[in-house]
């Protein structure tokens, strides 16, 4: 071996060896990134119960769901609001607040810029994922937009959020109003009567808007279902001023702030003793036992004021079609769940981890 070739394998040797520590030095600081991560998520910053148990994961010791623990903090909190400090979040189950935030402060709660950049690339455009003058409701609002031309990009953003809005709320709530009739039959055989008796007084075979709309305890059915089971358990904005919400709660510019339906369904200051109890006779309070609906501020299933769902009522009618339409003609049976509160599986919308199976016999 001549000494040309000798530095040559030297040289080699001397950068493999480089190679070598570098990686080394990359993996002691991956690893060192790691222990600091996991020892930043058992001390956090922020020593409250709330945040400990929530970084933690401590709180699924007792709870099935984060909405159930949410809503465990709430009920017990004497202004039924709630601060995440290490989430920078204030979650409330207030209808004061609710109201405020939807109609009183609307131009002060948008969705916010945290919301539009984590849902861009699914939602674009669309009216769930945008605020301000370029968003479908403002536009429905401002007289100028009236006869203004869209482009193609828009038009896909608001049919994605049409078919989200009108899919997966609808099949979530059907979902479960299955679960409860099932854990209730004295419910579905009520629901099955007052279907029956309304086909007595039509003059055709086919099911209409009148008498779907005659409905009422179906149609109570259906709200307890969702004051029970929101498909959208909770939905946040952004604060875009200082602000103080109606129960005294300082918001600083650009906390993020929550209201919660899912909660809210079980405060007892709302709905009573029996709120974790289904019972859709809690809405027929009107002349003969007719449908009463709920201040939307203490029912924001749908939200509220000036962000209400514009496809509220003809959600409804889905549901009503559907649930009538089944019923009538069968007894839809939950197999294999274990518990009273099932497992949801993490999204926009509420779905049960797992699906829902069931036993279906003729009636």
């Amino acid at each position: 071996m001549d000494a040309a070739t000798g530095t040559g394998m030297e040289e080699l040797s001397w950068c493999a060896r480089c190679v070598g520590l570098a990686f080394l030095v990359f993996s002691v600081c991956v690893v060192a990134l790691g222990a600091a991560l996991f020892l930043a998520r058992r001390w956090p910053w922020c020593s409250c119960h709330v945040c400990r148990s929530y970084l933690t994961g401590s709180w699924a010791r007792d709870f099935t769901n984060l909405g159930d623990w949410y809503a465990h903090l709430l009920r017990c909190s004497p202004t039924g609001t709630v601060a995440v400090h290490v989430l920078g979040c204030t979650i409330t189950a207030n209808p004061a607040n609710v109201e405020h935030m939807l109609h009183t402060r609307f131009d002060n709660f948008p969705k916010g810029k945290p919301f539009a950049a984590v849902l861009g690339d699914l939602l674009g455009g669309g009216i769930f994922n945008v605020a301000g003058s370029h968003d479908l409701l403002s536009r429905f609002m401002a007289s100028e937009a009236h006869g203004t031309a869209v482009d193609d990009k828009y038009l896909r953003d608001i049919v994605v959020s049409f078919l989200l809005a009108g899919r997966d709320t609808v099949s979530s709530a059907l979902t479960t109003i299955f679960m409860l009739l099932s854990k209730n039959p004295a419910v579905a055989a009520a629901m099955r009567s007052e279907a029956a008796a309304g086909e007595k007084t039509r003059t055709s075979s086919k099911t209409t808007y009148e008498h779907l709309k005659s409905l009422h305890y179906t149609h109570a059915v259906l709200h307890e279902n969702m004051r029970l089971f929101p498909p959208v358990q909770f939905d946040s904005k952004f604060c875009a001023a200082d602000d103080v919400l109606p129960d005294g709660t300082y918001v600083t510019a650009g906390a993020r702030v929550m209201y919660h339906p899912y909660a809210m369904g079980r405060m007892p200051r709302i709905w009573g003793d029996d709120c974790e109890k289904f019972r859709p006779e809690r809405w027929l309070t009107g002349p003969g036992g007719t449908f009463v609906p709920e201040s939307l501020y203490r029912y924001p299933v749908f939200q509220a004021g000036l962000r209400v769902c514009l496809g509220k009522e003809l959600a409804v009618m889905e549901m009503k079609a559907v649930t009538v339409a089944v019923v009538k003609q069968f007894d839809v049976e939950v197999v294999g769940q274990k518990g009273a509160v099932p497992r949801f599986a993490p999204g926009l919308t509420a779905s049960i981890s797992g699906g829902l199976p069931v036993r279906v016999r003729r009636v």
